[in-house]
């Protein structure tokens, strides 16, 4: 059957479930329950929280206090493979339904999201409360403001603009997101075992490596932190643009997304993210062109990375 996965607070006291229980049906950037969790990890007192807080639809108080509520607490992405003494419960068995389920209609008030009569766990909200889902992606992910996932127990920080721009340019034809493993939910994976649906690829080191520790998602990152370069690539994943994801390799490749972001990484993703005005559609390479005339990339130069 395979290992099934819940995220929860490291202590078990709060947590839910998300719509696929196996770690790579759910562990993705734009899925419900990763943007529930990164709204857990918001920062109170950061831009890109204010941001979101005034697009929120729904009912503002239970928004303010469910925002950020985990922020700088341990917390896990907790699979039912995780071992413990005789007579005790793993984090996994702690998360109930109960608490799911209040933890669900916490978010589903503060988003003013609506669930359709006889809707399955896939599918649940009705079509304003997608259009509202895409609309808090956007700004979390698709926007030019920085977004950080910091480990304050370690030191280290991620940044998620740039797993975005990576697979943009590298995997995405279309430049959707729908399957851009997010990085967060593999790195606080608890568990003693793999099983099916569990992720295998570049960086399986890294998995569990945040696990329990003090994490939070803003868009300042505090001086003296280290950055952790990974990119979560399953083995078998395409590219539409070749490329070394592997440990070896990456450090290429941030140097090229970079060089290749100018002048600088904030216009880059405004312009990245700008589809329509830049004619991004089915023909990525004429797309790719106007982009870089856009950034000031010289023609032959792209033309050579894109070989």
């Amino acid at each position: 059957m395979g290992q099934y996965f819940k995220y929860a607070r490291a202590t078990g006291s709060e947590g839910f479930i998300p719509s696929g229980l196996k770690c790579l049906e759910h562990s993705y950037i734009g899925n419900t329950a990763v943007i529930l969790y990164h709204l857990l990890l918001l920062d109170k007192k950061s831009r890109i929280a204010d941001v979101i807080r005034q697009h929120l639809q729904g009912d503002a108080d239970v928004a303010k206090k469910l925002l950020g509520s985990w922020a700088g607490k341990p917390v896990v992405h907790a699979g039912d493979y995780e071992n413990i003494t005789k007579g005790n419960k793993n984090t996994f068995d702690k998360v109930t339904d109960k608490k799911s389920d209040s933890m669900y209609a916490r978010f589903e008030s503060a988003l003013g999201l609506t669930r359709k009569a006889n809707a399955n766990p896939w599918d649940p909200y009705d079509s304003a409360s997608v259009a509202k889902l895409d609309a808090i992606e956007q700004l979390l992910y698709l926007s030019s403001t920085p977004l950080y996932a910091v480990n304050a127990s370690s030191d280290e920080f991620i940044d998620l603009r740039k797993t975005v721009l990576l697979y943009r340019r590298y995997q995405s034809k279309s430049g959707a997101i729908a399957f851009l493993i997010d990085p967060l939910s593999i790195l606080t994976v608890k568990t003693d075992g793999g099983g099916g649906g569990d992720y295998y690829g570049h960086y399986e080191e890294e998995v569990g490596g945040w696990a329990a520790e003090h994490i939070y998602i803003t868009d300042e990152v505090p001086e003296g932190m280290q950055e952790l370069k990974l990119y979560f690539h399953e083995h078998f994943e395409q590219e539409h643009i070749k490329c070394d994801f592997s440990p070896n390799g990456l450090g290429g490749v941030l140097e090229e997304i970079t060089a290749y972001c100018t002048p600088n990484l904030n216009a880059c993703t405004a312009l990245f993210n700008s589809y329509a005005l830049l004619g991004f559609d089915s023909d990525l390479g004429a797309s790719r062109k106007q982009f870089d005339m856009a950034c000031g990339v010289e023609e032959n130069s792209n033309e050579t990375k894109a070989a």
